[in-house]
């Protein structure tokens, strides 16, 4: 019973959106799937691979065309919220009393998708109702892996997180290993391991996107390959007050990461 406990809140914050969701917005989530394509074809997906990120948007197109059916889609991506919320809590050892916590990125991304206005008619990402979730996740995910793996190997693994996701899920891996180079000095004692580690992580998010731009993709402007999956809120003028739920939810885990052991959030074991 005490295992389950911790998640009743997430499940009746989830039940809660949910209702709201279907009550008052199941014609925008139709209109979503209406302005959304996915193709189970080869050249489809190879379309969505010409540029970083690509692997994220044809994931998430595949999901929002469940929007055909307002509540199914409702229940697939409040599922992808309940996996986000289950790894933040494992992630960064959140105590049953704090979990509550790790519905701060599902409000964030709720209020980010909810809050778009008329973009849902101009928005040129594919698959965008979906990506932050799935985006968020996978970063998490990989967080995850970078803490359970032993102090020498991270080094591999910042190396490859970024070598190997960032064509596939873009922003949101660099967002990721740029935490892993800050984490590492919590998690580890060793100032020249830290300070390497860092460093590393620094070029690793500069250079995989450049090699990418240089080599691997020619539909990218070189001033977006480090934003690549994130909504463009550009239409003949740019509106950043668009961005604020991305930063304030890359700033929440910013501060679980600089706070990792040093208060009341993370548990004295594994």
């Amino acid at each position: 019973m005490k295992r389950v406990i911790p998640f009743l809140p997430w499940i009746g914050a989830l039940l809660l959106i949910a209702v709201a969701l279907l009550c008052y917005e199941s014609d925008l989530l139709w209109k979503v799937q209406q302005y959304n394509l996915f193709l189970d074809t080869p050249l489809f997906f190879r379309e969505q691979m010409l540029v970083s990120g690509g692997f994220l948007s044809y994931v998430s197109c595949y999901f929002t065309q469940f929007f055909y059916h307002p509540w199914l889609g409702v229940l697939m991506l409040c599922g992808w919220w309940l996996l986000l919320m289950w790894l933040t809590k494992r992630t960064f050892r959140m105590a049953d009393n704090w979990a509550v916590l790790a519905l701060i990125p599902v409000a964030l991304l709720l209020i980010a998708n909810m809050s778009m206005g008329y973009w849902h008619y101009f928005m040129k990402l594919r698959g965008y109702f979906f990506v932050p979730t799935i985006g968020t996740t996978v970063a998490v995910a990989m967080l995850w892996a970078f803490r359970v793996l032993p102090a020498k190997l991270r080094f591999v693994w910042v190396v490859l997180a970024a070598a190997v996701g960032y064509p596939l899920f873009g922003i949101y891996v660099l967002a990721a290993v740029l935490l892993m180079g800050i984490w590492g000095w919590r998690l580890h004692g060793n100032r020249s391991q830290n300070a390497i580690l860092t460093v590393v992580a620094l070029l690793s998010i500069i250079a995989v996107p450049l090699f990418c731009y240089r080599y691997v993709y020619y539909q990218t402007h070189i001033d977006d390959i480090w934003t690549m999956a994130l909504p463009a809120f550009v239409f003949t003028e740019s509106y950043p007050l668009f961005y604020i739920p991305y930063c304030i939810l890359g700033g929440f885990f910013l501060l679980l990461a600089l706070f990792y052991q040093t208060s009341p959030l993370a548990k004295l074991k594994h």
